[in-house]
């Protein structure tokens, strides 16, 4: 018998197989891209519901994911510190399914954790295992039995067995002897950009390694994990920081986009193909930035302007800077705990004392917020106690506005913050204002399963959704105004806000094209701002961005892995 080798892409898998029609007197031309799409990805997707807020969505990718960069010490040090699987957010009892022919091979075997339940369905005809963790219950198939693409074969469930913790299903696809993990997205068949365009927790975001940084950034091109072998993730310099370290999120000053009948919409691209996954806007929205350099040499900003033409960036790294574009954060990303704010119009640096949190800049440049975790927050781990701190933009006024277990902080406006938390390992949610001036909290919401709190310029509106709630899951808009309800959207995808009463999203639509809509809060109307036919494109890893001044975003179109910038009316 002929082992063929494991090819690496769809192109290369094509010409395995017309070389194989050439020997079997096939004629090439019947060997179709989309029979190479299938050859080379031949499993489908565990579920049999489709995606959604109401059954399941991706939580963490697999391999160089931020999550296997900040907690593979405590979960991933076998697999090279790498997310060796997919997790898919699911709730409890979800029926799973053979995603291709096979023979169970494993049921709760010890040793390759996923607790409380595993399971293991071999492949021969394919070279594969697929092994699904974090199972309900044990699963009543049994070793040896045959399982056809399709039979339900377990029960999603909860690593804590709370089903209130963290249900989601750990899934990964392995060799005939358990040794090594492969890229499921290159084995699936599924539209993993749409797939990956919402989820939970940074869902599709990769680790940045500032000496390689265009490395292991994509859905489907992430490496091979040998069991026992090297860690892959030990980086001297990362980018997003550190978890514990991460500012709060930005949030502009009110404003709202003029119409102008004389623009249009405009797809045009910015870089050279493969540059650059994580792109963020200038605050003057004039120029782009981004992390480039050669690999082995410590990554530097880099910008362009809205037609690609290189800039000169005038401030340090990390590039982070206050809404008006007076002040920067600088920080040695090497020596992590080295925090100050510089002011660019002398170089004038103001040492802090944050404990190696970054702060974020208030929506009026004049004060800093940032919270300080004693020690990671390992989720299903100790929750530790945060404090929460406020101080003037050079530093001096620090004020701590309180403490509380994990959970995060941010600007709603220039004497508002908003603080989140969780009731501690549960699936419940708080949210509350605090207002600076008064020293007081009040209460904003109390939810079940709330995912993605995104917060419109100016504060006066939030945006999240809602997983499991039934005809209630999706998205919703809350008003930060005491006794305010939430109002439920009619679509559901990834979003961004534009301006105080607007925000752009794609439809979550897995199998379809992509597009940009715009969304007027106040009328409830929806209109498409881009057409599938006209401006094709697929992003990567949700990674688009919008300008402050909501005249533009950038995306990182899958088809060239290039920053792309689509001009808005």
């Amino acid at each position: 018998m002929i082992r063929m080798r494991r090819v690496s892409n769809i192109h290369e898998l094509a010409i395995v197989l017309m070389l194989l029609a050439s020997i079997v007197n096939m004629p090439a031309a019947t060997i179709t891209q989309a029979q190479a799409q299938t050859a080379a990805r031949p499993f489908g997707l565990p579920f049999a519901s489709p995606p959604g807020p109401a059954t399941w969505l991706i939580v963490q990718q697999y391999g160089n994911t931020t999550g296997g960069y900040n907690f593979g010490k405590y979960w991933y040090a076998a697999g090279q510190g790498f997310h060796f699987g997919v997790d898919f957010s699911a709730a409890c009892q979800t029926p799973l399914v053979a995603m291709a022919d096979g023979v169970i091979d494993e049921v709760d075997v010890p040793g390759y954790g996923s607790l409380p339940h595993s399971l293991g369905i071999r492949h021969a005809q394919l070279g594969y295992i697929t092994f699904y963790g974090h199972l309900y219950s044990r699963a009543t198939v049994v070793r040896g039995q045959a399982v056809k693409r399709g039979d339900v074969v377990g029960l999603s469930g909860d690593p804590d067995s709370t089903c209130v913790s963290r249900p989601h299903l750990h899934l990964e696809i392995r060799s005939l002897n358990y040794a090594i993990a492969y890229d499921p997205a290159q084995l699936i068949d599924a539209d993993w950009n749409m797939l990956s365009s919402i989820g939970s927790n940074g869902a599709s975001s990769f680790a940045k390694d500032l000496y390689n940084p265009n490395r292991w950034q994509t859905i489907d091109d992430q490496p091979e994990t040998h069991f026992g072998g090297n860690i892959l993730n030990a980086y001297r310099a990362a980018w997003p920081p550190a978890a514990r370290n991460q500012p709060p999120p930005r949030t502009l000053a009110a404003f709202t986009v003029p119409p102008d009948a004389n623009s249009a919409v405009t797809l045009k691209r910015l870089t050279a193909a493969g540059c650059c996954s994580q792109a963020w806007w200038s605050p003057d929205s004039a120029s782009v930035r981004f992390w480039n350099g050669a690999d082995g040499q410590l990554a530097t900003l880099n910008a362009v302007d809205l037609n690609g033409a290189p800039q000169a960036v005038n401030v340090p790294p990390p590039g982070i800077m206050s809404n008006d574009g007076q002040y920067a954060l600088q920080a040695d990303l090497q020596k992590p705990n080295q925090i100050a704010v510089m002011r660019l119009s002398d170089q004038k640096t103001f040492p802090l004392a944050t404990g190696g949190a970054w702060p974020r800049f208030s929506p009026d440049s004049t004060r800093i917020l940032w919270q300080h975790f004693p020690a990671d927050n390992v989720p299903g781990g100790v929750i530790p106690l945060t404090d929460v701190w406020i101080a003037n933009v050079d530093g001096s006024g620090r004020t701590l506005i309180g403490t509380q277990p994990g959970g995060s902080v941010a600007w709603l406006d220039d004497d508002r913050l908003l603080l989140s938390q969780r009731v501690g390992q549960t699936n419940v949610s708080t949210l509350a204002i605090y207002t600076i001036s008064t020293k007081k909290s009040a209460p904003l919401l109390t939810a079940k399963n709330l995912r993605n709190v995104s917060i419109a310029p100016g504060g006066a509106t939030l945006a999240y959704y809602l997983m499991w709630q039934g005809d209630a899951s999706g998205m919703y808009l809350l008003p930060t105004q005491p006794n305010a309800s939430p109002v439920k959207l009619p679509f559901f995808g990834s979003w961004r806000w534009r301006d105080a009463q607007s925000l752009v999203y794609i439809p979550y639509t897995p199998g379809s094209a992509p597009s940009f809509v715009l969304y007027d809060i106040h009328s409830g109307q929806s209109r498409p701002l881009s057409d599938p036919n006209a401006q094709p494109f697929s992003i990567l890893n949700d990674d688009w961005a919008m300008a402050p001044n909501g005249r533009a975003l950038t995306l990182w179109n899958a088809r060239d892995r290039a920053i792309w910038r689509l001009s808005l009316p």
